[in-house]
C-alpha cells in the first residue's frame, strides 16, 4: 500500500481529531515517515535506519529531529486525545504510545483505510 493510495483528507481526517494538522510543522515530517512505511511495512523494524534517516536526508535534518517531530505529534495527539490514541492502537495503554508505536497505529489505521476503498 502507498500512503497516495489513501486520499489525503483522509488521511487528515484521521489525524486532526488528534490535533494534528497541517499548520503543524511536525504535520509533514509525520507524512513523509508515514510514505515510507506505507511503500515498504517492513520499516517499522528499523526505524532509525529505514525511516528517521531518510527522512532528515531529504530534509537537511538530523535523524533525532524526525523521531524528535514524530514523539511530538504523539504527545499531542495523546494529550488531545487519549481513548482515540487506545482505539488506534487496539490495546490498552496507560501512557502516551511511543514515536514508534505511534508510526504503527498510523499505518494499520491508513492500511485499514486503503482496505475499505
Amino acid at each position: 500500500m502507498h500512503l497516495d493510495t489513501v486520499a489525503n483528507t483522509q488521511f487528515d481526517h484521521l489525524l486532526r481529531p488528534l490535533g494534528i494538522i497541517r499548520t503543524k510543522n511536525d504535520y509533514y515530517t509525520l507524512r513523509q515517515c508515514m510514505t515510507l512505511i506505507c511503500t515498504r511495512p517492513d520499516r517499522l523494524r528499523a526505524l532509525q535506519k529505514e525511516v528517521y534517516l531518510p527522512v532528515a536526508e531529504a530534509s537537511g535534518h538530523a535523524w533525532r529531529a524526525v523521531e524528535s517531530a514524530v514523539r511530538r505529534t504523539a504527545k499531542l495527539a495523546w494529550k488531545t486525545d487519549p481513548e482515540k490514541v487506545q482505539v488506534l492502537a487496539g490495546y490498552p495503554l496507560d501512557h502516551r504510545p511511543t514515536a514508534g508505536q505511534f508510526l504503527e497505529m498510523l499505518y494499520n489505521a491508513a492500511d485499514t483505510m486503503y482496505e475499505k476503498k
